[in-house]
């Protein structure tokens, strides 16, 4: 009974020692030889320092869940799935569900893209999910269209720098020649007023 007693201690000793060691603490009461430690939650561990920049990220999404709602509201608010959200914020749909479910933080930048995409919505009502998600995932142009298109443009865009160097080599050469002419005027002036002053 002793040795018994003496092993049951030793053993939940080294338990305890091991666990701590592995940042977590147990309850040792109501412990018998059956039932092993319950584990009871992790110990308190600093948490790592925030930069301030960080801090400010943290005070920003704090005010846009004041203004929006969290994700899940804002993801209704919209009325889209978690298919649709995570393809208009091109996210994997497995990141909007850890960041839903599983209490994981979303990055500021999805926050961040949320809250314009609604102060857009609230201004422009016209503007809605749906019409970014039908641009983005199926393109209204085949590729021969899009090659015209940039042939055609960039055809325009030579065309228009060749007609700004024209111009600009015009505007020069008639400074130029104002110039001269200037020039010439204000030798026959000055000339007239030399024989003048010579009479």
């Amino acid at each position: 009974m002793y040795f018994t007693t003496t092993y049951i201690l030793f053993n939940n000793i080294l338990i305890v020692i091991y666990n701590v060691k592995r940042g977590v603490y147990m309850d040792l009461e109501n412990n018998t030889e059956n039932d092993r430690l319950k584990l009871v939650k992790p110990l308190e561990t600093s948490k790592r320092a925030q930069s301030s920049q960080r801090m400010k990220y943290s005070a920003e999404i704090t005010l846009i869940k004041e203004k929006w709602g969290d994700l899940e509201g804002i993801r209704q608010r919209l009325g889209l799935s978690q298919r649709k959200i995570s393809q208009l914020l091109m996210v994997d749909p497995s990141a909007w569900t850890r960041w839903t479910k599983h209490g994981d933080e979303a990055p500021p930048h999805i926050y961040r893209s949320l809250s314009w995409f609604l102060t857009l919505h609230e201004k422009h009502p016209e503007a809605h999910p749906y019409f970014w998600l039908a641009g983005v995932s199926q393109p209204k142009m085949s590729d021969l269209e899009l090659t015209d298109i940039k042939n055609k443009l960039s055809w325009e865009l030579r065309r228009d720098v060749s007609r700004s160097v024209q111009l600009e080599l015009r505007n020069k050469i008639l400074v130029r020649v104002l110039a001269l002419q200037g020039l010439s005027l204000l030798l026959i002036l000055s000339a007239g007023l030399y024989l003048m002053y010579l009479k």
